[in-house]
Formats: C-alpha cells, sequence, structure tokens
C-alpha cells in the first residue's frame, strides 16, 4: 500500500508539473501573438471606377498589393472593344508601418505601351527605377511624390486609403479617400 501511494502521489506530482508547463507554454505562445502588430493590410485590395480623359471615359480598376513592408500596385483600364482588364500603369516599392500610418516609398514607376493603331494599351508595363530621369518624369506626370505618408483603416473587407496628395492637411480633395475591397 505504501508503493501504491508513493506511485498515486508521484503521478500527481508529475501531472502537476505537465499542467505547470502546458500553461507557462500556452502563455508564452499567447504573448508572443500579443507582442506582434496586427497586419490587418496584407493582402489583395481592389477598387473600380471610371475614369475620364480627353472627354472619353474607361472603367478603371486599381489592384494594390501590400505585404508587411512592400506594396504593388496596379492600375488596369477595361477595353471597351472586349471587356477585358489591360495593365497600363504600374508602381512598386517599400513601406514601414506606425500605427495606421503608412510611409510609403515609390521605387519602381511604369506605363503600358499604346498600341498605335487601336490606341489600346499592350498590357506590358515597362518600369522605371527611382534613380532613372523616366521615374522622376513619370512621377510628375502623375503629380505624385515619390515618398509620401498615407493613413489606413480596415474594417471588415474593406481597406479605407487616405493620401493628402496636395499637403493642405486635409483629405477633401478628389482621389485623396479610396476604399478598397479585400480580394
Amino acid at each position: 500500500m505504501l508503493n501504491m501511494r508513493i506511485t498515486l502521489k508521484a503521478m500527481f506530482q508529475y501531472a502537476i508539473v505537465i499542467f505547470v508547463i502546458f500553461a507557462i507554454v500556452s502563455a508564452c505562445k499567447k504573448d508572443d501573438g500579443d507582442d506582434t502588430p496586427a497586419h490587418d493590410y496584407v493582402g489583395t485590395w481592389v477598387v473600380t471606377g471610371n475614369v475620364t480623359n480627353d472627354e472619353v471615359t474607361f472603367e478603371m480598376k486599381d489592384i494594390m498589393t501590400f505585404t508587411e513592408g512592400t506594396f504593388t500596385e496596379i492600375m488596369q483600364i477595361k477595353n471597351p472593344a472586349t471587356s477585358q482588364w489591360i495593365n497600363y500603369l504600374g508602381m512598386k516599392g517599400t513601406m514601414t508601418v506606425n500605427g495606421k500610418a503608412m510611409n510609403i516609398n515609390v521605387n519602381e514607376a511604369g506605363i503600358s505601351t499604346i498600341d498605335p493603331v487601336s490606341g489600346v494599351p499592350s498590357g506590358t508595363i515597362t518600369y522605371y527605377k527611382n534613380n532613372q530621369n523616366e521615374f522622376t518624369q513619370f512621377m510628375e506626370l502623375l503629380e505624385m511624390p515619390a515618398t509620401f505618408q498615407s493613413e489606413y483603416e480596415v474594417s471588415g473587407n474593406k481597406l479605407t486609403f487616405k493620401t493628402d496628395y496636395n499637403a493642405d492637411s486635409d483629405y477633401n480633395d478628389e482621389d485623396e479617400v479610396s476604399v478598397y475591397t479585400r480580394q
């Protein structure tokens, strides 16, 4: 009977040690998750709309893809003859996130060549790096700085992206607020 008590006592102590170890490991895993910021912006986001240029209206699609520290943006237009989406403009870069603020650095930007007969983009974007003259000219054409800060908010499958492009301390101007849908 004494051996049985020692065995039961040893088993009870062993069970307590296992329980404590399990509790510590579980708590550590929970803490690790709490220390890591939620990267709710990571993924692919899309917004569609219309753009008018020289009295011609095109359907447009803006596709933003974020990782934790990089982004790509592809703007597509819909070919009115075929209803297919064609890549038209593109940007690539890096970013840092602090709270809900994104500090964005555009490192590459480009545009698709245009078919001289149809006037439709080819869909193949030629990118220029930020140390090339074409990059600077392209960013000036877009009236956009290569480095800027945006604010974002994710709610469900929607990403609201705010950028004060004209530096007037508000988001009230055209194209300064966009609402994307997660893909």
